[in-house]
């Protein structure tokens, strides 16, 4: 794939992912916080740890509508890899006592038109060009286009902003907040979302919450920089 062909559809995709997984996790057997996670991607595999106290969703029946509500309005070109929640809100939400969830996150494969390929670059150029690209798309803009890609009569998204915070060197590192209401509440939901490629797949990891607790750039950055790190020394 050339690096060229993912840059601004990178930016757009991640964005959309955040809105279609706050659509489906605003509303999942019993978690289990497996200290050590191995996923199959483009002929290889990713292994990695799950952040404290974040559980791995299965496959109970409330635990996969809600992977299929958060895979339903994002692009062609994203491929939700994994999803974990907050153990507690994943336990609650599996038993029916709660249909919220405030605090999770995604490893996310990244491609172009519904095409995944390896990427034969350094890091290093592709953090570079990423970098570039992710200044180019203006809150207004990608606040509109996730208007028109969500489906839903009840849904309302507003005050979409988005920050470039930088990057090292390993990943690109962005910041969304975004007001929502789906109709039975509204809140604040807020992204943490890094780019970076590992053994030249171009992947995203990112972090949700609309948690008062949690609901900042740099208390979401601990529980990214664990599942980043721990993909990067694999």
């Amino acid at each position: 794939m050339r690096l060229s062909s993912i840059d601004t559809r990178y930016f757009k995709a991640v964005t959309a992912i955040l809105i279609a997984s706050i659509s489906a996790f605003a509303g999942a057997s019993e978690p289990q916080a497996t200290s050590m996670q191995k996923i199959s991607v483009l002929g290889g595999f990713l292994e990695f740890e799950n952040p404290q106290n974040y559980c791995t969703v299965g496959d109970s029946p409330r635990e996969e509508a809600l992977l299929i509500r958060a895979k339903a309005d994002i692009p062609d070109s994203i491929r939700i890899l994994h999803t974990s929640v907050f153990c507690p809100e994943l336990k609650a939400y599996i038993s029916g006592d709660t249909n919220e969830i405030t605090r999770w996150t995604q490893i996310q494969l990244l491609g172009s038109s519904g095409g995944f390929q390896r990427i034969s670059i350094p890091r290093e150029s592709f953090l570079q060009a990423v970098g570039r690209e992710a200044r180019k798309l203006s809150s207004a803009q990608i606040e509109k286009e996730i208007k028109e890609r969500v489906d839903s009569d009840t849904f309302t998204i507003s005050g979409l902003n988005k920050t470039v915070l930088g990057r090292d060197r390993d990943a690109v590192y962005t910041y969304t907040v975004a007001h929502t209401d789906d109709g039975d509440s509204a809140r604040t939901v807020h992204g943490l979302g890094a780019a970076t490629l590992i053994d030249s797949i171009p992947i995203g990891i990112h972090v949700y919450s609309s948690s008062a607790a949690s609901d900042t750039a740099a208390s979401l950055r601990s529980v990214q920089q664990t599942l980043l790190q721990s993909l990067l020394t694999q």
